[in-house]
């Protein structure tokens, strides 16, 4: 009977304690994302690039998120849309508009990342790189995933 009531009272105590640890480990981790833009290969900064300015000006690091349209020579209509709707989407943030730069870097000044260089690039107030959009997505799908980072994030 004692054996018995020692068992009973070390499950009433470590059993609530097992079952958490059951629940815990066999979480699994969702095979989608919210995100809608392409995540940049973690470590990869802006200061690294050694990017340039259309006026051939060189990049300026700020304690702000932002926005980096890379074009090319051949900006075709998709990429012009795009120049057309980087200060738009700023001004849609609202409140947040200050913690947002955007910049347009010109022909030959690529940013060499792991995809494609061409495009809209998110860069954290540190500088460091964290999502890339295609010319051929939406404005839309750029200004979610901002207002989401800009929700979230306790700097810039």
């Amino acid at each position: 009977m004692k054996n018995l009531n020692f068992w009973l009272i070390w499950l009433w105590g470590a059993g609530p304690l097992l079952i958490a640890i059951v629940l815990y480990t066999s979480q699994t981790v969702p095979l989608t994302s919210n995100e809608r833009g392409q995540f940049v290969e973690p470590g990869r900064t802006l200061a690294e690039l050694s990017i340039t300015t259309l006026d051939n000006q060189p990049w300026q690091p700020e304690r702000r998120w932002q926005l980096v349209l890379n074009a090319d020579a051949s900006c075709d209509h998709a990429c012009q849309r795009w120049i057309e709707q980087l200060p738009n989407l700023v001004t849609a943030l609202g409140k947040d508009q200050p913690r947002v730069r955007w910049q347009i870097v010109g022909p030959n000044r690529k940013l060499a990342t792991a995809s494609s260089s061409h495009g809209i690039w998110i860069a954290d107030p540190l500088g460091n790189l964290v999502l890339h959009y295609q010319f051929d997505q939406p404005a839309k799908d750029l200004l979610k995933d901002l207002k989401r980072l800009l929700k979230v994030s306790r700097i810039g």
